[in-house]
């Protein structure tokens, strides 16, 4: 009997997450969809100057590019750069041009308040160091610095002036 109580706990565990998480592809779908269509635009282009120039008349007339492809294929992952209660997310494309054995481009959005805010681009190529929060005092700009850690450390900053973070 425990372990049926177990089980039953596991799936209910496991499905509230699979709904968080399924929320969380949608709020990302509609920032994009609605306020930041520039991103699909951008991964459009890059599959076109990909592919067409190795294309025959025929197969340009056939070929195929999907929003909901390019949706259901993105990356996303939460990360805390303020002092909402609401984590940031990374997104990726995977954008051909973009994106290589080097890494690939990612862009950071705010889904907090009525609508998304675009906090900026940056290349994701090694593993994000997310700031600590509990030991960094209060950021003038309201939001903390990150590093991504590949060959080198990149530090990302959060420039006021121009309202979205850029490489230090």
């Amino acid at each position: 009997m425990r372990v049926l109580g177990i089980f039953l706990l596991f799936i209910i565990s496991f499905s509230s997450f699979a709904s968080e998480q399924d929320q969380l592809r949608r709020d990302v779908y509609k920032a994009i969809l609605k306020h930041e269509p520039w991103i699909l635009m951008e991964h459009l282009e890059s599959a076109s100057d990909a592919f067409m120039p190795f294309l025959s008349d025929e197969e340009v007339m056939t070929w195929d590019w999907s929003v909901r492809d390019v949706l259901s294929g993105i990356s996303i992952e939460e990360v805390q750069l303020d002092k909402s209660d609401r984590k940031e997310v990374i997104i990726q494309t995977f954008a051909r041009t973009y994106c290589g054995s080097g890494g690939c481009n990612a862009y950071i959005l705010k889904l907090d308040g009525d609508e998304p805010r675009y906090l900026g681009t940056f290349f994701y190529n090694g593993k994000l160091i997310e700031p600590d929060l509990a030991v960094i005092k209060e950021s003038y700009t309201g939001f903390y610095d990150f590093a991504i850690q590949g060959s080198s450390i990149d530090v990302y900053r959060f420039d006021k002036n121009k309202n979205e973070y850029k490489l230090d």
